[in-house]
């Protein structure tokens, strides 16, 4: 594919970089090449050279948006789970479900862990608090987070440059455009809320990104986002095979510091960083599958994985304790009231 040398940091602009790892090969989708990451001083990793933005659609062309497969919508499970979660989704979030277990809203505080996929799976969605309140999911895939959002109450719209994925999402009912930011075409002042779901970190150009994200919120809208977290542990074990580097895909990593300070960089507020996802489960076991030579979307383990499991058990429990070095960042934002 067609590349392209950058030479300097695709945040900051500093030609002041190390280079960390060279020659990583793309372990999860095999896209041919190797390929180089750079440090830069001012906190980022990032690929260079890397594929063009004309280009790098050859890269996704075995992703896993493609499939058309619904989300499961737990709180609508019949029974008493379906109705503990409706509870808690009242009681933390604001919803007003029938039929919820008042037990969901009297525990949940002790049940941190157990709700936490909750959390998760509706990406810390508070209930709308209009008729008609609107949320953008940048990189929507094949719309799964729309229906996620339209069942809680939410008018859903959804961007994604794969026309693959986007098919499979209209198809679905879901109202998505074939586009990405910077350059989406969407009328500012448009949205509630914006989603990136694990797609800052393939944007060619982040800074404008999240420039135009901001644009599209109302005033005191949210941005969501979550992505590899540059500071994990899992980086430090495994290094060129951490799974988050996904080469050529992932084009430039944050941890929380430095992403929070480009956030407030470009004027948002209320910045937060979110208690860490508990993913060091997938992280490590998949990272073991690229280190020892074998396919990490089989659903056999990895050689190996009995010795490494206990490495991941631990870094999930350390991610509790300090979202820092969890495998994955999640962090809010809002834009000013006025």
């Amino acid at each position: 594919m067609e590349l392209e040398s950058l030479g300097r940091c695709p945040v900051c602009g500093s030609t002041d970089r190390t280079l960390r790892f060279d020659g990583v090969a793309d372990g999860v989708f095999g896209t041919p090449g190797n390929w180089d990451f750079w440090s830069c001083g001012c906190g980022i990793l990032y690929l260079d050279p890397r594929p063009t933005e004309a280009s790098i659609g050859e890269a996704y062309a075995l992703y896993y948006t493609h499939a058309s497969s619904g989300p499961p919508l737990r709180w609508r499970d019949d029974g008493w789970r379906g109705a503990i979660r409706r509870g808690y989704l009242n009681a933390r979030y604001g919803y007003s479900f029938a039929d919820a277990s008042l037990l969901g809203a009297l525990t949940w505080r002790l049940r941190r862990g157990a709700v936490k996929n909750l959390d998760f799976m509706i990406r810390h969605l508070p209930s709308p608090p209009r008729p008609v309140c609107t949320i953008l999911d940048v990189g929507c895939g094949n719309g799964d987070f729309l229906a996620v959002a339209e069942d809680l109450g939410y008018r859903a719209c959804g961007l994604d440059p794969d026309p693959e994925a986007v098919a499979v999402a209209r198809a679905r009912g879901h109202d998505v455009r074939c586009a990405s930011l910077p350059g989406s075409g969407v009328q500012p002042a448009s949205f509630d809320h914006v989603f990136m779901n694990h797609v800052l970190e393939h944007f060619h150009d982040p800074v404008a990104a999240l420039r135009e994200a901001r644009a599209l919120l109302v005033p005191g809208g949210r941005l969501w986002i979550s992505l590899p977290n540059l500071g994990a542990i899992g980086l430090r074990r495994f290094g060129p095979r951490w799974r988050g580097l996904e080469p050529p895909r992932h084009l430039a990593l944050f941890d929380a510091p430095r992403l929070a300070a480009l956030l407030g960089e470009l004027g948002f507020q209320r910045i937060e960083l979110l208690p860490a996802e508990e993913a060091a489960l997938f992280y490590f076991r998949q990272s073991q599958a690229i280190a020892s030579g074998t396919d990490p979307n089989d659903e056999a383990d990895p050689p190996g994985w009995e010795d490494v499991r206990s490495l991941a058990v631990a870094a999930n429990r350390r991610g509790r304790r300090d979202p820092l070095v969890a495998e994955s960042l999640t962090m809010i934002a809002s834009t000013p009231l006025t």
